[in-house]
């Protein structure tokens, strides 16, 4: 069974050589999957398509960075024994 790596949300980014910045937003799973289409996507229009020729670089940015959140084990044992008559109330943390 392959692995697919979860797509991202990703803002892809270019400098003219007049110093015009030209973006474009793709979904992808990895930085050069991004990079690969958003020049795919700047290559159909006409305006920009030699200007993304001439690039040295694409800047990727990517809008859905895995978060890590660390769950002290002492802290989930007291929620788990605050429940009181059955009903079992569970902190919430807001995780954006």
């Amino acid at each position: 069974m392959r692995h697919v790596s979860r797509m991202h949300k990703c803002t892809v980014r270019f400098f003219d050589r007049r110093g015009i910045e030209r973006s474009t937003e793709v979904q992808a799973a990895s930085l050069y999957e991004a990079a690969c289409r958003a020049w795919s996507n700047f290559k159909a229009v006409e305006e920009i398509e030699e200007e993304s020729f001439k690039t040295k670089e694409f800047i990727v940015e990517v809008h859905q960075d895995p978060k890590v959140f660390h769950v002290e084990m002492e802290k989930l044992l007291e929620c788990g024994s605050n429940v009181e008559g059955g009903v079992h109330e569970t902190p919430r943390v807001s995780i954006g």
